[in-house]
Parts: structure tokens; C-alpha cells; sequence
């Protein structure tokens, strides 16, 4: 009968003990009472491992792996120094992790062991490091400080009970188990702790193979006799082994001394008893049954071979079915990939084009604009230099007259100034201060003057001005905002594939499961076409959805743009075109994808050209009031 062993181990610490008493026969359970967490270091502490310490103690496999995890991480090197563990397990990760020797007590491996070594007898004013998990044994760290050492904890992992359900496990333990493995008290407690009544009975009946004089100890504590208690030399899988394998020859080698002992005390003289036809013709029957059934036994077992060659076929075939459907998948995807990076692009290059055009046909227009307005400014001052050469010709110097003509200068300046640069701060200031002017003139006639200068003053003042800055200060942080949001459910589906569970079992006992887990493999690859009266969505892998991201930024981009050009339909355009596209590539149902399109809707609405008057009527009353003067002096 095989013996059953049950390891009272965490998950991740019971592989390698596993597979060697596999390998030697043995029927091997599991059983995790804690699981290990790693505990986050901050960047402070793990920059402070950089100094040099005297010596570094690491206490176990899952202390070197979890703080070479972080400061691989972080990229960084474990620190300099002596490095020193309790066991061999430790140290092979240890010198695999740091590139440096490793110091540890053979043949047993405890901190009992470790402390005895005559280099850690004396360490006045050394600094050391020792690296643990939370709520560990302190033994080691304790005695360095009292040996002169300054200790370092740095705890890296921590144990979590778990208190797992055993009430379904118990009565097949009970039945194949007659080794238990333990190699740590606080396992060992819990483990005692979930048994109740008959599970604790049981657990004092079996042996138990422990790796220190402690587990020793709190074992028969437990009410587990000490012959039933197995010390082995240290925790390595070799020493545990090798313990069981003596606890099972012993044991072999008890019970068939026993059962010698029985047979010669049972044992008597007998004669042997005459042979009858009737025993004869019993086994001449019970010969031709034997042969019936070897030759039945044969016969089934050649059609299970034969079926069984027909079944691998079939499934050698719907293999190759499906790797052959599987390839034509990925061409036709890539095909599609194509073809919409393809449109894409000649819609996005067609769309830049017309950006373009437009901005172009836009700045020719401005362009004109300008050229005009100047075309008028020269007109404009051609007819000043005139009225001037008028002025002076006529022989026109009185103060009020040459104020007068100096305010109208400044009134058509403004309006310059407002139309052509749209200005509107320098254009209220020149009207003030043509004003002014007209205030030192001192004449009751230009009140009139001044009073439509101030309403124009306060026309200007009161025009509402889109503010340029903070419209660009929004569009920033709507482009870095477009990274963060979700796609819509059709969309995430599409990295998320279907779990099923296909996977072919390698027992025969299976080949109807088998069989149908291939079949149904093989027609969900099928392609399934259906007629429907309206067209599917587009679906988006990651690179589209990548080249979507970078378009949309693309946009809010041109919008920009358009904005400090004072561009109100490319404005719009833009933005209106980068709502509708998250409206329907993301989640609409998503808090930030619908305040994002409305911000989008309600800054498409902002007109970028201010509502400015055509014409200043306080530049036709001078102008028409020098022509007055200029008329009554000829």
C-alpha cells in the first residue's frame, strides 16, 4: 500500500518536496494553514539599503525573494557585507540573488545553530541588517544586539492565517494519510487549532517529521506521543526525505517481524490432504475459465486499441481543422487592420486637406480685408495731408480748430486700430484721449462731439471678448484627459476573449470529453454569416484605438489653432467633430465621457469674433465738423 505524507506547507514552499516524494512513490497531500504577502517598501528605505553593513541576516527563501522582487523594481543592488542565513534552501536563492558568499550552520539549520558560529561571537559597535517577515521569531536579532551589535529589522513579508475548511479533506487523510511534514510552530498551531474530536485523535495516532527541536517540543505539547515524533537533521528536502524513508523502513521492517512471529506461533504439522476427482475436475474448470477470460481480456483490450488509434485520428484531423481556421482568421484580420488603417488615413489626410484649404481661403480673405482697410487708411491720409495743406493755405491757427482736427486724427486712428489690429484697450484710450482734446478747446459747440465720443467710449468698454487664454488653458487639459477614457463595452470586449475551458485530458477514460471539448474549439473559430438589416459596429483593435487617441489630440490640436486665429468655423469644426467621434468610439454611459462632450458641445458654441461696431459715429461728426471750419475759413 502506498503511504500517504501530508505537507503542512504554504503553497509556493511545498513544490520541491512534492515533486521528490512523488518520485520515490509516495502519495503526497497539501495543506496551506498561512499564505505569504509582501509588505511595500518605501523608495526612502530601500535607498538607505545602499550604506555597508558588517553583516546581513536573511531568515528564509521567501525573505530574499519578495525584497530581490523590490529592489529589482526600483533597479537596484542588494548592499554590501557579510552575508549569513540559517539554511541551505536560503542560500542557494541568496547567493543566486546577490553574487556574494553566504555563511550558514551545517548540518543543522536553526538560529540556535546560526548564533554558535565563532564569528558572530563578539560584534562591539557593528552595524547589521537583518531581513525578516512581520511578527517573526526575534531570537537572531535579539542576541546580535546583545553581543554589542546595532540590528537593522527590515521586515519584507508578512503571514496571513488562512483557517481553511478541512472538514471535507479529514476523512481521506484519515484513510491514506500516515506521515505528516511540518517545519514551522506557528503552521503547526493553526493546524491544530481547526481540529476538533475525531481530526485531533487522529493527528496524535500518525507520525510526524519535524526539522527542529522546538517542533519537537510544541508537538508533544499537542498530545502527540514522542515516539511518534521524527526530528530531522535541518529543513532541506534531502533531510526531510531521508527521514521518511527511515520512518517507513523501520516501520516495514516492524510489522514484518511481527507477522514472522505470528506465522511460527500459528504454525502446526499437518498432513497433506488426499487428492479427489472432485478437486481435479475443479480446477480443470477454474484452468478453461482463466483462459476464457485472458482471451476476452485480450480481445477488449485489442478494440480498445484499435478505437483508440481511430479516436487520435479523428483528433489529429480536427487539429489540423482547426490551426488551418486559426490562420485564415488571423489573415483576415489583418486584412480588416489594413483596410481601416488605410481609410483612416485618407480620411484623416482628406480631412487635414480641407483644414487647410480652408485656413488658406480664410487668411486670403483677412488678407484682403487688411489690404483694403489700408488701401482706405492711405486714402485716409492722403485726404488729411490735404485738409491740412488746406489748413495751413487758409491760414487757419486758432487753438480749437487745430484741437479739433487733431481729435478727429485720433478718433480715425481708433477705429484702425480697433477693425485692423482689434485692439480694443489701445482704441478706447485714443478715443479718451481725443476727448481730451476736445475738453482743452474749451468751446460750448464740440459739447455735442464729446458726448458721442463718450458713448462710444462706453460701446467699446462694453463688449464682451471671448478670453483667448483661458479657452486654450481647457483644450490642454481636455487633450490630456482624452488617455483616460473608457472605451465603450463593444469596444473592451474585444481584448477580452471568452474563458472556456478546452483544454484535451490526456486520459483515455475521457475520450467522449475529449472529443467534444475539440468539436466545440473547432466551430467557435468558425466565421457565422447572417443577413441583417443594419450595420455592425466598428470594431477597434489597440492600434486603432491608439491611432484614435492621437486623431483626437490631433483635433483639440487644430482647435487651438483655429483659437488664437480667431478662426471661429475651424474652431468649431474641430471641436464638433472630436464630440462626435467620443460620443461614438467611447462609453457614453461613462461620468467623464459625457462631461467631456458636453464641455466640448458648449466651447463649440464660443464665437471668437468679437461683435465690433462698423463705424465710430463720433469720426463722421469731426469729420464733419472740420469741413465746416474748413468751409467758414474760405
Amino acid at each position: 500500500m502506498t503511504t500517504g505524507v501530508l505537507l503542512i506547507r504554504p503553497h509556493d514552499q511545498a513544490n520541491a518536496l512534492e515533486q521528490t516524494l512523488s518520485s520515490e512513490g509516495y502519495q503526497v497531500f497539501r495543506h496551506a494553514v498561512i499564505e505569504t504577502q509582501q509588505i511595500t517598501l518605501s523608495d526612502e528605505v530601500l535607498a538607505q539599503l545602499a550604506d555597508t553593513y558588517d553583516g546581513i541576516v536573511v531568515v528564509s527563501p521567501t525573505a530574499v525573494g519578495f525584497l530581490d522582487q523590490q529592489l529589482s523594481g526600483h533597479k537596484l543592488t542588494w548592499p554590501k557585507g557579510r552575508y549569513y542565513c540559517v539554511g541551505s534552501g536560503t542560500a542557494e536563492r541568496l547567493v543566486a540573488a546577490t553574487h556574494q558568499a553566504v555563511t550558514y550552520p551545517a548540518p543543522e539549520h536553526t538560529g540556535e545553530s546560526l548564533l554558535a558560529l565563532d564569528e558572530l561571537g563578539k560584534l562591539d559597535h557593528q552595524h547589521w541588517l537583518f531581513v525578516t517577515g512581520k511578527d517573526g521569531r526575534t531570537l537572531i536579532a535579539d542576541t546580535l544586539r546583545q553581543r554589542g551589535a546595532s540590528v537593522e529589522t527590515l521586515e519584507v513579508y508578512q503571514r496571513s492565517p488562512l483557517h481553511p475548511n478541512i472538514s471535507t479533506k479529514l476523512p481521506e487523510w484519515q484513510q491514506q494519510v500516515d506521515i505528516a511534514v511540518v517545519t514551522s510552530v506557528q503552521q503547526l498551531d493553526l493546524f491544530f487549532a481547526d481540529l476538533i474530536d475525531d481530526g485531533l485523535q487522529w493527528a496524535r495516532s500518525i507520525n510526524w517529521v519535524v526539522s527542529s527541536q522546538r517542533l519537537h517540543d510544541a508537538l508533544t505539547q499537542q498530545g502527540v506521543k514522542t515516539t511518534h515524533v521524527h526530528k530531522a537533521q535541518n529543513a532541506t528536502t534531502n533531510a526531510l526525505v531521508t527521514t521518511i524513508q527511515d520512518l517507513q523502513t523501520k516501520e516495514t521492517k516492524t510489522v514484518t517481524s511481527q507477522s514472522s512471529d505470528r506465522t511460527e506461533h500459528s504454525a502446526k504439522p499437518t498432513e497433506p490432504a488426499p487428492r479427489s476427482r472432485f478437486y481435479l475436475l475443479f480446477s480443470l474448470i477454474l484452468l478453461v475459465c482463466v483462459v476464457i477470460l485472458a482471451g476476452g481480456n485480450y480481445w477488449v483490450w485489442t478494440q480498445q486499441q484499435s478505437y483508440r488509434a481511430q479516436t487520435n485520428a479523428q483528433l489529429q484531423t480536427l487539429n489540423e481543422r482547426i490551426e488551418s481556421s486559426a490562420r485564415a482568421q488571423e489573415r483576415l484580420e489583418g486584412d480588416l487592420f489594413r483596410g481601416l488603417q488605410s481609410s483612416l488615413d485618407e480620411r484623416m489626410s482628406r480631412l487635414q486637406q480641407e483644414r487647410e484649404r480652408e485656413a488658406n481661403q480664410r487668411r486670403e480673405e483677412q488678407a484682403e480685408e487688411r489690404q483694403a482697410m489700408h488701401d482706405e487708411f492711405s486714402q485716409q491720409r492722403n485726404e488729411l495731408e490735404r485738409l491740412q495743406e488746406d489748413l495751413d493755405s487758409s491760414g487757419m491757427r486758432m487753438s480749437q480748430d487745430l484741437y479739433l482736427v487733431e481729435a478727429r486724427d485720433l478718433v480715425m486712428a481708433a477705429g484702425r486700430t480697433l477693425w485692423l489690429d482689434m485692439d480694443r484697450p489701445t482704441a478706447i484710450r485714443l478715443l479718451q484721449r481725443a476727448d481730451e482734446l476736445l475738453r482743452d478747446a474749451d468751446e460750448r459747440s464740440l459739447i455735442p462731439l464729446r458726448q458721442q465720443l463718450q458713448a462710444d467710449i462706453d460701446l467699446l468698454d462694453n463688449i464682451e471678448e471671448p478670453n483667448l487664454e483661458e479657452l486654450a488653458i481647457r483644450l490642454s487639459s481636455m487633450r490630456r484627459q482624452i488617455h483616460d477614457l473608457p472605451f465603450n463595452q463593444q469596444q473592451s470586449q474585444l481584448d477580452q476573449p471568452a474563458e472556456t475551458n478546452n483544454d484535451i485530458s490526456g486520459d483515455f477514460s475521457e475520450w467522449r470529453n475529449n472529443l467534444a471539448k475539440a468539436w466545440d474549439s473547432f466551430t467557435d473559430d468558425f466565421i457565422r454569416v447572417q443577413r441583417t438589416d443594419e450595420l455592425p459596429a466598428m470594431q477597434l483593435g489597440h492600434e486603432q484605438r491608439s491611432l484614435l487617441v492621437s486623431q483626437l489630440q490631433l483635433q483639440l490640436q487644430l482647435a487651438q489653432q483655429a483659437l488664437m486665429q480667431r478662426q471661429t468655423v475651424n474652431y468649431r469644426e474641430a471641436l464638433r467633430q472630436t464630440a462626435d467621434w467620443i460620443e461614438r468610439y467611447f462609453d457614453i454611459e461613462s461620468q467623464r465621457v459625457q462631461e467631456l462632450a458636453t464641455e466640448l458641445r458648449q466651447l463649440s458654441e464660443h464665437d471668437l469674433e468679437p461683435d465690433y461696431p462698423t463705424r465710430l459715429l463720433s469720426e463722421a461728426m469731426l469729420k464733419d465738423a472740420v469741413d465746416d471750419r474748413l468751409e467758414g475759413a474760405n
